[in-house]
């Protein structure tokens, strides 16, 4: 290398050094001294995104750690109030317990009625004042909030903090149920108005017989032994007031109650001696009836178990009215938290106790219940909405009027029509081609044979080609195209029908369509089909004669079956069904019809026998029967005898006897019949063994009132309502508190790890970068002597010039 005066390329390079070290020394003291790896977007571009991504995250799970502790102190304002709250509703039901004492008068009750008031006042204030932030947290306008607990949107805690004003709680729903029929066996259905599940109870038979098993109070105990399931209970009452002040007089000799005779009673006017009220309770051990005079001098006669009450005899002049007027079964009060309505049926009354054989067609006269094992006959007619217990095989087409729903199994023959709507059950092939009136859904695994049209826009649901042209999955058609080759669908596809073109969608003859697929027009079967799965016949539909309906099936059409049939379940025979004769009612059954029996029966339980029924000469009446009606001598083939009376030995009739009135035939014990052959059955009475409930009330907690028994009562249910909803309300409460807990415990954890990564990208590591200071600064240091020799070099050209 030559000697250079112009260009020192020496220097230059110790100066492009220095240059490029005092850059770095620079950054090295700029994070030394600000204690971050990134100063500006140059350090780390890629790293400030995510440094800064991470900063705001945590800065955001920071807020949403306040904002949950705001949440928290929101709560516990709400459930401070309603704590104090919840002890004013204590006072309160204590009070209310207080006066449904009969030890209170019309004043104590007044007073305690005022304090109430008072209290109800403060409730409201509580209600309509307790405030977080300006907003009203109990007076029902703090609905659908969210507390934001995270970073990004929609990452919130929602919730509700119900009314507590007095208006708004303590709902409770009250009805009255009373029997259609005094008497009969009665089965309740009730829907749970905790979960809705339809509860059926044991059954009770409800008898004038001075027995508590067969009395309303039987009936509420049932009621009550599924409470905790049906969130319903009951009250039975069974008491009568005479319908006029107890006159002077004298009742009969054959005056009794419940079957105990109490006698003839010398009485004074408004039972002024208390002579007939001694008389009725010293009999109440055995009678279960306990008798009161109000103030009005009428007196009130009360069933102390639930058991009914039955007077007999001449009672008349006395009471003022007859001794029919002062009989009762009484009446269950329900009572249920909430408003909803009472949803309870009953069913039952009357039922079969033995096999009975017709002799003669029935026609039901209402809806009857045959119980499994029972046969009905050839020619029998089951009527529109019967559900079927056995299989039943058609003898003649029936065209259904309303949709009918044919069970598994089900055969349905050639030339059944199947209506539009209908989802088939089968795969059936059609016998004739058929324009679509409405799209029509086909499952995977029909065939559509050729000349099948499918209109434009059906959404093409597998690949296919028709006259070269390719279709594929996904494609919707633009018009309509008819297959020149059948087409087996691989996956379910809905072919579209076009109302407005000149040309609608069709299904051609021959076609198969398999189960599940819902029709979009008539379509008429060419062959039979078995049904696989429950199937919905829609109305208009047609099942051909010999077709076979399997057990379970709901008729939507009059069916007459062509061969016997024995039922292995409960069926249910619509009103105007025809038994033929020779048909068996098996024991449990409820008839709609006149019935009379071909042969003797054993009765192997109770039964009822209802008023216009006639029991055939040679009929045994058990011992213990209870008679409804006079029997002469010749009836009873001994010694005459009276309503009321109990049979004490068997009684074989001598005569056909008429009912007048339901009599309960004690079951035999198998040595003689029971029921003679040739005995006639009447149907059961109208809306016999079925209940009715009133309209019936719903209060809330702002109508409590204690001025008399009655309310006081109601007051006590209302309270527990109240006190229900107010700790449903704070538990509802006490969970989000627990949730926003559990949140903000989280998020912490979540913004350290956080704040942690964002560390690990953003603030400088001292120990590396004063290691690299040091070496920068020393590198300065050594580039500043190398530039000072570069220099000096140039020095020794002065000595080419001396």
């Amino acid at each position: 290398m030559g000697f250079r005066i112009n260009t020192n390329i020496s220097a230059m390079n110790a100066h492009s050094n220095s240059v490029m070290n005092n850059r770095n020394l620079d950054e090295s003291l700029s994070k030394l001294s600000s204690g971050l790896r990134i100063n500006k977007a140059a350090d780390d571009a890629s790293g400030m995104v995510i440094a800064n991504a991470l900063r705001n995250q945590a800065n955001s799970l920071g807020q949403a750690i306040s904002n949950g502790n705001d949440g928290i102190g929101l709560i516990q304002t709400a459930d401070g109030a309603l704590n104090e709250y919840s002890k004013i509703l204590d006072t309160i039901k204590t009070k209310a317990v207080q006066a449904s004492s009969d030890g209170q008068n019309t004043s104590s009750r007044l007073a305690i009625q005022k304090d109430i008031n008072r209290l109800m006042e403060e409730l409201n204030t509580i209600a309509k004042t307790t405030s977080f932030n300006g907003q009203k947290l109990l007076s029902g306008s703090f609905t659908n909030k969210t507390i934001q607990m995270g970073a990004s949107s929609n990452e919130g805690v929602n919730f509700s903090v119900a009314s507590a004003e007095t208006n708004k709680i303590g709902h409770t729903s009250r009805a009255t149920l009373n029997l259609a029929s005094e008497v009969g066996s009665v089965q309740l259905t009730m829907k749970s108005a905790l979960t809705g599940e339809n509860i059926t109870m044991k059954a009770i038979d409800i008898q004038y017989n001075n027995t508590p098993e067969n009395g309303m109070g039987a009936l509420a105990d049932e009621i009550n032994s599924h409470s905790g399931i049906t969130g319903i209970r009951a009250k039975a009452v069974v008491e009568v007031t005479s319908g006029s002040a107890i006159a002077a007089g004298a009742t009969g000799t054959d005056f009794t109650i419940n079957g105990i005779n109490i006698g003839a009673i010398n009485t004074k006017a408004n039972d002024g001696d208390g002579a007939l009220m001694a008389a009725i309770n010293a009999k109440t051990a055995q009678t279960g009836v306990a008798a009161t005079i109000t103030d009005d001098g009428k007196m009130t006669l009360k069933s102390t178990d639930g058991r009914a009450i039955k007077v007999q005899g001449n009672v008349g002049d006395v009471f003022g009215g007859t001794a029919n007027q002062l009989s009762t079964v009484g009446y269950i009060e329900l009572v249920q938290k909430g408003a909803a309505e009472f949803q309870v049926s009953g069913i039952g009354a009357g039922a079969v106790g033995g096999t009975i054989n017709l002799s003669g067609a029935t026609s039901m006269v209402k809806d009857s219940i045959l119980a499994a094992g029972s046969s009905i006959a050839v020619g029998s007619t089951l009527k529109v909405g019967t559900t079927i217990g056995g299989d039943v095989n058609l003898s003649a087409a029936t065209t259904l009027v309303l949709d009918g729903t044919l069970k598994a199994g089900t055969t349905l023959l050639s030339a059944t029509t199947f209506a539009k709507g209908t989802t088939t059950g089968a795969a059936f092939n059609t016998s004739a081609a058929v324009a679509l009136s409405s799209d029509m859904f086909i499952t995977a695994g029909s065939t559509l044979v050729s000349g099948s049209i499918l209109d434009s826009g059906t959404v093409v649901q597998q690949d296919f080609t028709v006259n070269g042209v390719t279709y594929s999955k996904g494609d919707t058609l633009t018009s309509d195209v008819t297959l020149t080759a059948s087409l087996t669908l691989t996956s379910d596809m809905t072919i579209n029908v076009d109302l407005s073109g000149t040309a609608n969608s069709s299904i051609a003859a021959a076609s198969t369509i398999n189960v599940g697929s819902v029709l979009g027009g008539n379509l008429v079967s060419s062959s039979s089909a078995t049904v696989s799965e429950d199937m919905t016949l829609k109305s208009g539909s047609i099942i051909a004669a010999a077709s076979k309906l399997k057990a379970g099936s709901v008729l939507g059409a009059d069916t007459v079956n062509s061969s016997a049939v024995t039922t292995y379940t409960t069926t249910d025979l619509k009103a105007g069904s025809s038994l033929a004769a020779a048909s068996t009612l098996k024991e449990g059954s409820t008839i709609g019809g006149t019935v009379i029996n071909s042969s003797a029966i054993t009765l192997n339980s109770d039964m009822t026998i209802k008023a216009g029924s006639t029991l055939a000469t040679g009929t045994v009446i058990k011992a213990g029967t209870v008679l409804t009606q006079d029997l002469t001598a010749a009836q009873t083939g001994a010694a005459a005898m009276s309503a009321g009376d109990k049979v004490t030995v068997d009684i074989t009739t001598g005569a056909a006897i008429t009912l007048s009135e339901d009599m309960t035939l004690l079951r035999g014990d198998g040595t003689a019949p029971t029921i003679a052959a040739g005995s006639t059955f009447m149907p059961n009475t109208e809306n016999s063994g079925s209940v009715g409930i009133d309209a019936g009330e719903v209060t809330n907690l702002s109508s409590v009132s204690v001025l008399n028994l009655t309310d006081a009562m109601k007051a006590i249910d209302t309270l527990d309502a109240a006190i229900g909803d107010l700790d449903t309300i704070r538990a509802d409460l006490g969970s989000v508190q627990n949730q926003l807990t559990a949140t903000i415990n989280n998020i912490s954890v979540t913004q350290v790890n956080v704040k942690a990564a964002e560390s690990q990208l953003r603030d400088v590591d001292f120990a590396a970068e004063s290691a690299n200071f040091s070496k920068f600064n020393i590198l300065a240091q050594s580039g500043s002597y190398a530039m000072s020799q570069a220099n000096a070099v140039q020095q020794n050209v002065l000595r080419l010039l001396q």
